[in-house]
């Protein structure tokens, strides 16, 4: 508990020197974790992970639905991380989130166009389809504006666990979605 508040105080004390959002990327520390439970639109999640980057807190699926005995713990603590987020970035922060996301949304769906047409993609497709796996997109945001690192990985099934297999770094303007290795 005592852990839990000198975080909040050390948090709190660094929004009020903090400049406005739209120039920061990380803000606070990264083990604030707002918690979502229905079966999410893989698109949006990705979207909604890569801008909370931004705002310096996470997204995790806890699955379709969570036993009613939890329901309660689960709203005390998804409101202390949006009051939280609120002193920081103010009570209308959340419209703002929402906006990006839909745009980030149809910027990583445009990259991701034009990232399934290199041929390296392509055959790397083609021989995980064969496998029964698929190839999966996470971004994450740089210091450089409208620039996104793309990691595209796949999973890996041996002895009952799954394994993340990197295949490639690229890296995307979000304004002209060209894409390139690194």
């Amino acid at each position: 508990m005592l852990k839990y508040i000198l975080i909040l105080t050390i948090i709190l004390a660094s929004c009020k020197n903090a400049e406005s959002y739209h120039q920061r990327t990380i803000v606070i520390d990264n083990n604030f974790t707002i918690l979502k439970t229905g079966l999410p639109d893989a698109d949006q999640s990705r979207a909604m992970n890569t801008m909370a980057e931004k705002y310096g807190f996470s997204f995790r699926q806890l699955g379709c639905t969570i036993p009613e005995e939890y329901w309660g713990r689960f709203h005390k603590h998804n409101d202390s991380v949006y009051s939280i987020l609120s002193g920081c970035f103010g009570e209308n922060w959340r419209n703002t989130f929402a906006r990006e996301v839909n745009s980030m949304e149809q910027v990583q769906g445009e990259i991701i166009s034009v990232i399934r047409t290199k041929p390296f993609i392509i055959k790397a497709d083609s021989i995980l389809n064969k496998a029964e796996r698929r190839l999966c997109f996470q971004y994450h945001l740089t210091q450089i504006k409208d620039i996104l690192v793309v990691n595209v990985y796949s999973y890996q099934r041996k002895d009952n666990e799954s394994y993340v297999v990197p295949y490639y770094k690229m890296i995307a303007n979000a304004k002209t979605f060209a894409v390139d290795s690194i």
